[in-house]
């Protein structure tokens, strides 16, 4: 279904600020409903935890995570509600599919719908409860990381995903390689085996919860704008959990958080510098000893 391709893009614009997107403006909330009134020119509108009001026309798509959609007007893209319902009223005018993910669809007849009515009630019920418990898990083990680590280690591990976006995830890829010939290697040293297996998964663990605490603060401080608070923090975790299930590409996203996470936090040496590890291997050039005045022995 091309909505999930949709909505896909959509969630990758809470990554964002909001001012780059082109001519039109796109509007991305949280915990604030968006109201599109007519005159106003926006693209796509995307809500989470709140609702989209579409009572003039709407140039894109209208994306709502645990929240409604009411159209009473155009929009010429797709509409899609997670943990909500849709309703078009009559003279509304929808381009594409109206989809309802734990919610359902509610069409006046003298609504027009060009693509797909899908409403998925049962399904969004157990999608909600398996991502509640996993996000439930996952902001507690990042508000543990931040308590453990301190705001300062924990500000360094965001500016080194920031500043640093690329080579954090190469970082990640040889660390991960790393770790898997250290793994062969342990396998072959007999009684020792088992022990060195579980330091090494237990070392991998630390670094990927380290790691993903600092991806968790940036994206906190991206939707808020705010600082290094333990909220912020907590916030990113929450949608790190929901990016992961994204139909289809949710697998994809698991890997390259993982890999993110892992190398900043190797980068980083735990949360030290932003270039903690280049300096590492960084050739130190030798002091010249002071010199002497002239006429001095």
């Amino acid at each position: 279904m091309k909505s999930a391709t949709y909505l896909t893009t959509f969630l990758l614009l809470l990554l964002t600020p909001i001012a780059v997107y082109g001519e039109k403006r796109d509007s991305v909330q949280f915990g604030h409903d968006i109201v599109v009134e007519a005159g106003d020119e926006i693209g796509d509108a995307v809500c989470f935890a709140c609702s989209i009001r579409v009572r003039g026309p709407l140039n894109g798509d209208a994306v709502a995570l645990w929240g409604n959609i009411e159209i009473s007007a155009t929009v010429s893209g797709d509409a899609v509600a997670i943990g909500g319902d849709i309703r078009l009223t009559p003279g509304a005018t929808v381009g594409g599919d109206a989809v309802a993910v734990a919610g359902k669809v509610e069409r006046d007849a003298e609504a027009n719908l060009g693509g797909e009515s899908v409403s998925l009630p049962g399904l969004g019920k157990y999608i909600l409860l398996g991502l509640l418990a996993m996000a439930t898990c996952n902001v507690l083990l990042v508000a543990l990381g931040y308590l453990i680590m301190g705001g300062q280690r924990v500000g360094v591990l965001e500016s080194t995903v920031r500043e640093h976006a690329g080579l954090s995830l190469l970082t990640g890829i040889a660390v991960m390689i790393a770790t898997v010939v250290l793994l062969v290697i342990a396998s072959m040293v007999g009684p020792l085996t088992p022990i060195l297996a579980v330091v090494i998964a237990l070392a991998g663990l630390i670094t990927v919860l380290i790691g993903y605490t600092g991806m968790s603060c940036r994206l906190g401080k991206i939707l808020t704008r705010g600082g290094d608070s333990l909220g912020a923090v907590c916030l990113g975790a929450l949608l790190i959990t929901l990016l992961q299930f994204v139909p289809f590409f949710g697998v994809f996203f698991c890997l390259i958080f993982a890999l993110l996470a892992t190398g900043s936090a190797a980068l980083s040496g735990y949360g030290k510098a932003p270039d903690w590890l280049p300096n590492q291997f960084a050739t130190k050039q030798p002091v010249p000893p002071p010199s002497r005045p002239h006429g001095t022995s």
